[in-house]
């Protein structure tokens, strides 16, 4: 996997009640063969570049400088976190979701005085290519010297 942005998607989805995540931090690795009991893989920790969520239930934000994603406002059953990373990705063989303990002192969401469990419906990372800034000026101003040219070209004609 060689990319420049990530975008993880969460979604919790359940029968349950409000049992979604507070806060938690996105990491990956290099290394060959990760496993969860491995001790020595090197985990790498994403800062993120935007945090939202698709059912507008609840409200997201991250810190650039402890990269912790918070989420408030629990809202209903089901919500999609969307978290976006830019940077220069290279050899993932793994990503890491670390759910932290938040503010209520439980690591999930409960509005109906549980235990703070959570549940994850499904955990997606997408890699996008977005292109450099300076790609799209040369692009730009090839494309409109072209449009001169055929311009030019048109008004000989006539």
């Amino acid at each position: 996997l060689s990319t420049n942005r990530l975008v993880f998607e969460i979604d919790h989805s359940s029968p349950f009640g409000d049992h979604k995540l507070q806060e938690f931090r996105l990491s990956y690795t290099t290394d060959a063969n990760p496993t969860a009991s491995d001790a020595s893989i090197d985990w790498i920790e994403l800062t993120p570049t935007d945090a939202s969520t698709s059912l507008g239930a609840s409200n997201a934000s991250f810190d650039s400088v402890s990269n912790i994603v918070s989420v408030s406002g629990s809202g209903g059953v089901s919500d999609i976190y969307q978290i976006i990373a830019e940077g220069q990705f290279t050899d993932i063989t793994g990503f890491r979701l670390e759910a932290l303990t938040g503010a209520n002192g439980l690591v999930g969401f409960n509005s109906g005085g549980g235990n703070g469990n959570i549940v994850l419906s499904e955990f997606n990372v997408f890699a996008q290519e977005v292109p450099e800034p300076t790609s799209i000026a040369i692009w730009s101003l090839l494309g409109l010297a072209l449009c001169g040219f055929g311009y030019r070209k048109l008004r000989r004609k006539a």
